[in-house]
């Protein structure tokens, strides 16, 4: 039909010049990167938790000292804790749990330290994050449920 590539060019040109020949919109393959769908958040008071502790618990920042908990290791710093926290916290490929409580949890070794990450039942905010695999604080007389 077309004895030439040029001449294929040419009435692809035209058509799409004049309308007649419209591009894919290709926004609609990519993803919404301002979607929420897939959005782990940690709040200012989830923060505040994992690292230094709050009425419920948590303190989990080397050197905050709190009976029976576990920290993380001193050259760790605010923001590697919590960036680290919300790359295990969205990573989908991890086994996620589902807890009597509702709230989902899963574990990654970084650097050699085993962390825990605790979702919401949304799956949408980090409740808690702490080590599992490094040595736990000393727990008050009282509070020593764990070598009764």
């Amino acid at each position: 039909m077309f004895k030439t590539r040029k001449g294929l060019l040419a009435i692809v040109l035209i058509l799409f010049l004049t309308g007649g020949l419209h591009l894919p919109d290709w926004d609609i393959f990519q993803e919404d990167k301002n979607s929420s769908a897939n959005a782990i958040t940690i709040s200012d008071n989830g923060i505040e938790h994992i690292l230094h502790g709050d009425e419920t618990g948590g303190g989990h920042k080397f050197g905050t000292g709190k009976p029976c908990k576990s920290e993380f290791p001193k050259e760790w710093n605010n923001k590697e804790i919590i960036k680290t926290v919300e790359k295990i916290a969205a990573n989908d490929n991890l086994k996620w749990r589902k807890q009597k409580n509702g709230y989902y949890t899963a574990e990654e070794t970084v650097e050699g330290v085993r962390i825990r990450v605790v979702l919401n039942r949304k799956r949408d905010d980090v409740v808690t994050a702490y080590p599992v695999n490094t040595k736990r604080n000393p727990c008050n007389a009282a509070n020593d449920n764990f070598n009764a």
